[in-house]
């Protein structure tokens, strides 16, 4: 392995341990550059050079996988809807939390008690006070996903419909009011 390592990285460890980026034109960038790296690729040569970037930035590395907590009412509930509607394991579980690991995020579904001693001295929501936000899980076919989510019993807040932007979407809730949007892009029309 270390011999093909030689023969196909060899050539260009030279240039790349040379160069250096613009820094004055990634700062003066029209948009906002995000440096990231990986939780578990910490000591390797790719993280640390994230962390410097960023340091050279002025702001914070992104560090994937992020977390989402999402406050609910009834833990065993929310819990269940996540094993079933998405089919994912539960990565760690108190009584308080269930997390589960959705790609690169980590969702955290905690107790309302909890939540409120987690942003004192915020205030918690209740789940009918409105939405405030939408999770959009991008897959391939909505209306196939769609069918998935009436076969698990959860009921579509609307779509599927073709929105003006180029994507086809659709939404539901979770147990706790937590807005979750399919979207597939739609193909370009020319014109």
């Amino acid at each position: 392995m270390q011999g093909n390592m030689d023969l196909f990285f060899g050539p260009y460890v030279l240039a790349i341990a040379h160069y250096e980026p613009d820094m004055a034109a990634l700062k003066a960038a029209s948009c906002r550059i995000v440096a990231a790296v990986g939780d578990e690729s910490r000591g390797e040569m790719a993280h640390d050079g994230g962390l410097a970037l960023a340091e050279q930035l002025g702001t914070r590395a992104v560090v994937f996988p992020g977390a989402l907590t999402l406050f609910v009412e009834d833990l065993e509930q929310s819990k269940l809807f996540y094993q079933d509607v998405f089919g994912l394991s539960v990565l760690f579980e108190d009584e308080n939390s269930a997390v589960f690991r959705f790609e690169n995020t980590l969702i955290n579904l905690l107790k309302i008690p909890a939540a409120r001693d987690l942003i004192a001295p915020g205030v918690v929501a209740s789940p009918g006070a409105g939405s405030r936000c939408q999770f959009s899980i991008p897959v391939d076919d909505v209306d196939a996903a769609c069918a998935e989510l009436a076969a698990r019993g959860v009921e579509l807040l609307n779509g599927p419909m073709n929105r003006p932007w180029g994507i086809r979407t659709a939404s539901f809730a979770d147990p706790g009011g937590h807005i979750w949007e399919y979207a597939q892009r739609l193909p370009r029309r020319d014109g």
